[in-house]
């Protein structure tokens, strides 16, 4: 995925690995040993911890330009969608005046982590001051990540955000359909990424219930 790639980069451990955008039939056959990213999870799970180390954070230079408005308040990142083009989008995807619920605890800003934002959701945004919109300076995941680094929590549906934050070790909660990506598995806790929780819906179709819980997290977090 072109969008990693400057995100690899900015690890200090992997600067002596070639990072390759396209891969052919001999760069195959001259590999010394192959594994497919779906397979990373087993391959680390049977490894002894000691035999392998947790990459260290990336140091970002970035033209995005972090800016909260009120470090007292709470920062929150939300993504409500996912890429349309997904046979499942539909299950996973939450219309975003559901959302309104949650912009109208003024003491939280909510800074959104979306890329492809309509005119209409952008008319539901810009009806609250404590929304701030980044869809137009985030460019790749690099800046995405340094956008997350400088928030409490992340809110967001199952898309390639939330593996992101999952594998950055940042707080996240995780709205999920009533028949989850089998990854998932069905608890609230995940044992891919430690740092989220799940939020499922109890019911097909229905959000009602994951909202509600998530509003009592937020109103604990404003405490």
């Amino acid at each position: 995925n072109k969008n990693l790639i400057d995100l690899f980069r900015s690890y200090s451990d992997l600067t002596n690995i070639e990072i390759i955008k396209k891969i052919n039939s001999k760069d195959i056959k001259n590999t010394e040993r192959i594994i497919w990213s779906m397979s990373l999870p087993l391959f680390f799970y049977k490894l002894n911890k000691k035999n392998y180390k947790i990459l260290k954070s990336p140091s970002i230079s970035s033209n995005l330009n972090v800016k909260l408005k009120n470090k007292k308040s709470i920062n929150i990142g939300i993504c409500w969608k996912g890429n349309p083009k997904n046979i499942r989008d539909k299950e996973r995807s939450i219309e975003l005046k559901l959302f309104e619920y949650l912009f109208n605890e003024k003491t939280v800003n909510f800074f959104t982590l979306q890329k492809d934002i309509s005119t209409e959701e952008r008319k539901v945004l810009n009806k609250y001051s404590n929304v701030i919109d980044y869809s137009n300076n985030i460019k790749n995941f690099k800046d995405t990540y340094l956008l997350m680094k400088n928030l409490q929590l992340i809110i967001t549906v199952d898309t390639s955000l939330l593996h992101l934050a999952g594998s950055s070790n940042i707080k996240t909660i995780a709205l999920i359909p009533y028949v989850p990506d089998p990854r998932w598995s069905i608890g609230e806790d995940d044992f891919w990424y430690k740092n989220i929780k799940f939020l499922r819906q109890s019911k097909l179709n229905n959000w009602s219930q994951p909202f509600e819980r998530l509003t009592k997290i937020i109103k604990e977090l404003e405490r």
